[in-house]
């Protein structure tokens, strides 16, 4: 310690100045008092008062999060447009398209000048038979032969038994669509003279091929192309065969036609 006065090196613990005489008290209060003024000199920063160094991390990463929605939601705005507009025009081409055709297939029934009712038309076969045919959404179908059964059909290992009797129906499907299309029992009825309609009997059906090795459940018949079915249906035993016709459509949603049988010969083997 040094005293204020004189300037003199002053020993630890004196009270004096061994030089002038000076108080080492008021030294003592004079360097405490310039400390605290010293320290009063500096200011605290202001509490919540921003960095010279601009925006704080939290609010750049909220400003990055932000922009990055705003783009989400951009991107899936003209996502969802994109596909919208594309499926409408989708829609339109098959709509034309799907029209064209049935102008054509009317086209072309005219021309022959062949129809012979409400979506029914007769054709001249190669051997000289005439056959007659509806068309249900651009889908033939021709019911060229049938039988009745008064016994079960079937084998030993699979076999349905009539309530009344069966009859069984050979039929033709031709597929004139732009597609394939899928052939199930669901697509038939048979219509007697009263107007009462039979369902098919998926039974018998199932019997009749397992005994024959027949593959026809829910068969596709590609476009251009044909394949002849045949099922069954439990009819009153006294019913009489000639008087029933067969209701088809082309496909579950397609127009309901009713068809003449044609009993041709030809096909007589679908129901041996």
């Amino acid at each position: 310690m040094f005293c204020s006065n004189c300037g003199a090196k002053i020993q630890d613990g004196s009270k004096f100045c061994s030089s002038c005489g000076t108080s080492t008290e008021s030294a003592t209060h004079e360097a405490k008092q310039g400390t605290q003024s010293k320290s009063a000199g500096k200011k605290a920063p202001a509490k919540g008062k921003k960095s010279s160094d601009g925006f704080s991390v939290g609010k750049i990463i909220a400003i990055v999060v932000g922009f990055i929605f705003l783009v989400v939601i951009m991107v899936s705005f003209m996502t969802a447009f994109y596909f919208t507009k594309n499926e409408k025009a989708s829609t339109e081409i098959t709509q034309t398209e799907s029209n064209e055709t049935v102008k054509d297939t009317k086209e072309k029934a005219k021309d022959k000048d062949n129809s012979v009712g409400k979506n029914l038309y007769k054709e001249k076969m190669k051997d000289g038979h005439e056959v007659v045919y509806g068309v249900s959404s651009n889908v033939l179908i021709a019911p060229v032969y049938a039988k009745e059964f008064n016994e079960p059909i079937g084998s030993k290992y699979h076999k349905a038994a009539p309530q009344g009797k069966f009859i069984g129906v050979a039929v033709m499907i031709h597929n004139e669509q732009n597609d394939a299309i899928t052939v199930n029992e669901a697509m038939f009825r048979l219509i007697d003279e009263k107007g009462r309609e039979y369902s098919t009997s998926s039974k018998a059906s199932v019997s009749w091929m397992m005994s024959h090795h027949s593959q026809e459940i829910l068969t596709e018949i590609n476009p251009g192309n044909d394949s002849v079915f045949t099922y069954f249906f439990d009819v009153p035993a006294n019913a009489d065969i000639k008087s029933f016709k067969l209701q088809g459509r082309g496909g579950m949603m397609g127009e309901p036609v009713v068809v003449p049988i044609n009993y041709m010969e030809d096909f007589k083997g679908w129901l041996e």
